[in-house]
Parts: structure tokens; C-alpha cells; sequence
């Protein structure tokens, strides 16, 4: 198999990574859209921002911090760390990501988007970030990813093969030398 692609949809939030990410999966599924439509309607937001000098938050009441990982009834989620995939080399990441794709799992990645051409921080300061892998095409040596781009246009994108490990890479020396806390690799199965 040369070529492959998990279903996506355009998601109904692109405010967070967290929404976009696990909605453009279950709204493939007609089944989730009443979930979908009494879940979202509560919003929170910051009190006091302003005299305590705290940042405004403006987001969806869901409960729980981490939508990746909890909140989503239609999805499970396999969190891992990054000493788990530090042991890959590079060719072997690209073939472990290609492989759980093949078994059906979205990966969502914490990589360094400086180092993605498409990303509006490349060639910038370090960007600890997430994005979405959904396909392959192994003849243009290309992952299929979802995330903001230069433009911060949410959509799904090609990346070469090499730009994902060098942000892999990158994002595995920022967590070994303390200058980044690991928010984990997610693996959502269809």
C-alpha cells in the first residue's frame, strides 16, 4: 500500500488543536452529532483578568483539561511519552507512525513546529506543539497532517518524511534538557 488516508472531516471548532483534532475524527460519524451538540454549548472564561493579571481564557466547558485524553465518549486514547519513542531511529518512527495508521490510529504528535516549512514558526524559535497525522503516501515520502499553517489556517497538509523527524528530534532535546514538559504523543483509533 502505497498511499493511505484515515477519514477526516472539517471540524466544527478550530479554535483549539484539542477540538479540531477529535471532532474532524467523529464527525465522520453521523451517530456523534447529538453528542456533538449538547456538549458544546457551555463557555468558560477567566474571572478577574485584569486585577489579578491573569491571561484571558475563553474556551468550552467540557470538565476535564485535556480533551485529547479524556471528554470524547467515541474515542479512546493511547497517551504515550517521549522515552517511549526515543528509542526509534528515524527510519523506524516513520514505520512505527505508518504502521498504527495502518491499524486504524490517528496519531497526534508533540513535535517542534519550527521545524515544518508549512508551520508559521519555521526556522523560529523552538514551537512545542501537536499536530495530527491521518495518512501516508509512501512514494512522496509525505505524511498527511492536520495543523495551522503559515497563514494559521487550519487544514490538512503534506510534510516530508524528513521535516517530521527533525521535529521529532527537536522536540526530544527540549524535553531531555528540561527546557520543555512532554504533553505526550496521542493514538486515537477509528
Amino acid at each position: 500500500m502505497n498511499r493511505y488516508q484515515l477519514p477526516l472531516q472539517p471540524p466544527p471548532i478550530k479554535g483549539f488543536l484539542r477540538w479540531a483534532y477529535t471532532l474532524s475524527i467523529t464527525h465522520n460519524y453521523e451517530e456523534t452529532l447529538p453528542w456533538y451538540y449538547t456538549n458544546f454549548i457551555q463557555m468558560s472564561c477567566t474571572k478577574h483578568f485584569l486585577e489579578k493579571r491573569r491571561t484571558f481564557f475563553f474556551d468550552f466547558f467540557r470538565g476535564k483539561p485535556n480533551e485529547l485524553n479524556f471528554n470524547n465518549p467515541f474515542l479512546l486514547t493511547c497517551a504515550v511519552n517521549y522515552e517511549l519513542l526515543s528509542g526509534y531511529r528515524p527510519d523506524e518512527l516513520v514505520d512505527f507512525m505508518i504502521g498504527r495508521m495502518n491499524q486504524g490510529y490517528y496519531a497526534i504528535v508533540f513535535i517542534d513546529e519550527s521545524k515544518i516549512t508549512a508551520s508559521s514558526a519555521y526556522e523560529g524559535e523552538a514551537f512545542p506543539h501537536h499536530l495530527m497525522l491521518s495518512g501516508y503516501d509512501l512514494k512522496e515520502r509525505t505524511f498527511d497532517v492536520s495543523m495551522f499553517d503559515f497563514n494559521q489556517v487550519y487544514r490538512t497538509i503534506k510534510i516530508p518524511f524528513e521535516e517530521f523527524v527533525s521535529a521529532c528530534d527537536s522536540m526530544k532535546r527540549l524535553i531531555e534538557t528540561g527546557l520543555e514538559a512532554d504533553h505526550h504523543t496521542f493514538f486515537l483509533p477509528v
